[in-house]
């Protein structure tokens, strides 16, 4: 019943994504990086590309959704994220 009431209120479930914020700094600095690697790339011929998916060893990650207005600009999707607290095999 919530779900359809919402729905009749025009608003649709959104799920949100789990990663740091950036800074100014942060966005800068990869900039940088993406600027510097991009000029050279023989060192990239010598990557061997594979796929990964990183496993946590405390438990499952978790999704969580936000419910949001449909004609409405949407609000920040993402979560704030401290990956140093959680423990992880890539």
């Amino acid at each position: 019943m919530v779900y359809r009431t919402l729905r009749e209120q025009n608003m649709k479930k959104k799920k949100q994504r789990r990663r740091p914020k950036l800074t100014e700094r942060h966005k800068e600095q990869r900039k940088q990086f993406i600027i510097k690697f991009l000029e050279d790339v023989r060192d990239w011929k010598k990557i061997v590309w594979t796929d990964e998916k990183k496993f946590r060893l405390d438990g499952p990650d978790k999704y969580n959704s936000v419910w949001v207005e449909v004609d409405r600009e949407q609000p920040e999707d993402v979560l704030s994220v401290d990956y140093q607290r959680y423990k992880g095999v890539m």
